[in-house]
């Protein structure tokens, strides 16, 4: 029987946004702690991979986002392996509202069991397997573009530049995923704002600008005090939409730790 889990978190006033909705990336934090209590629940606990001496980590996800969620909501997080190759462990994620059913989120991420010395894969003994049985159920899919957009080939480049702080930091001591998209959004923010298109443009003309999806895949860890540039450029435009991507490098060496996709829609404001 595939092992499938719920775990409720009430949403906390220091997890809303500007807009005083939940943030974008609190909905990951969500993930990864659900992925984590859904391990625990069937006995692989957080020491018991330290006695083996293995981590997992994240190596994609999709975050769709489908209706805002606010303070005192009651989010449920139910997650489930869809899938299992020996290389990776597919997890999905619904998010739904306790009090009224309806759908806030849908996400996968790939996750890849290592080594934690070495950092290697492992391949998950047949046991694991059978504990952790995939159903096929996938909770979203690739799609790259988004749905009615126009490619965009020649687009501008926008440049954001930061230093990793030690606060952004896991406990591997790698930065923590949601905070990947922390910074993708604030590039975003950046990219506009350079245009003139800033947040008192667009409230005057009524417009707001919501996330509606990422799509992210992690290439090499961040550590601490490592120089990165986010290289932005936006990819897609619909009337009602439009997607960026990105890429994170390491400096001064261009190495890749990261790139994305973010699609926000334009809405009226709530």
């Amino acid at each position: 029987m595939t092992n499938i889990y719920t775990v409720p978190f009430k949403v906390r006033l220091y997890e809303l946004d500007s807009l005083g909705h939940v943030n974008n990336a609190v909905y990951l934090r969500y993930c990864e702690q659900a992925a984590m209590e859904a391990s625990e629940s069937v006995g692989y606990t957080l020491e018991k991979y330290r006695e083996m001496g293995w981590i997992w980590v994240i190596k994609h996800t999709i975050l769709e986002y489908v209706a805002p969620a606010f303070y005192g909501d009651v989010i449920e997080v139910t997650t489930w392996v869809s899938q299992i190759t020996p290389a990776s462990t597919f997890r999905e994620y619904l998010l739904t509202r306790q009090s009224d059913g309806a759908t806030i989120a849908r996400a996968r991420s790939r996750w890849v069991l290592l080594d934690a010395r070495s950092g290697r894969p492992v391949r998950m003994p047949g046991e694991m397997q059978e504990i952790f049985r995939p159903n096929g159920k996938i909770a979203v899919r690739d799609l790259k573009p988004m749905r009615g957009e126009k490619l965009l080939e020649n687009s501008r480049i926008f440049r954001h530049y930061r230093r990793v702080q030690r606060y952004e930091l896991d406990s591997a001591g790698h930065v923590n995923n949601a905070v990947y998209l922390n910074w993708l959004e604030q590039a975003k923010f950046d990219a506009t704002d350079s245009l003139g298109y800033n947040s008192v443009w667009l409230k005057e003309r009524g417009i707001t600008i919501v996330q509606v999806r990422v799509e992210i895949e992690y290439m090499k860890p961040a550590l601490e005090g490592d120089e990165l540039e986010i290289v932005s450029r936006l990819a897609g435009m619909a009337r009602t939409h439009g997607t960026w991507e990105h890429v994170i490098l390491k400096r001064p060496s261009g190495e890749l730790v990261a790139k994305a996709w973010s699609t926000g829609a334009f809405l009226d404001p709530v």
